[in-house]
């Protein structure tokens, strides 16, 4: 029964160990790199919590300096669109279901 055990952690072991190694024909993945700078010229203050629409090819962020919700088009590169107004009271933005 001893040796079964210690067959059976030996195993878990080097098993692990195995499964957890780089494949050796999987190639690099490269890091991401700076492509574009869309500047922001209505925006103060910080900047925080941005998502990404692949399919229309914005980005959404909260500009917490100035109250705003920035949408940018990554595409044109410029920034199309601000939504202002958010509760200041709290933190983060609340949908009202009516």
């Amino acid at each position: 029964m001893k040796r079964l055990a210690t067959f059976w952690l030996m195993l878990l072991m080097f098993g692990s160990s195995a499964l957890s190694q780089d494949q050796p024909g999987a190639p690099d993945r490269a890091p991401l790199l700076l492509v574009q700078q869309i500047p922001l010229p209505n925006v103060g203050g910080r900047i925080d919590h941005f998502t990404f629409d692949g399919k229309r090819k914005r980005v959404i962020g909260a500009a917490l300096g100035n109250n705003t919700v920035e949408v940018v088009d990554t595409f044109a590169g410029r920034d199309i669109h601000s939504i202002s107004g958010p509760p200041t009271s709290g933190r983060g933005l609340r949908r009202r279901v009516q």
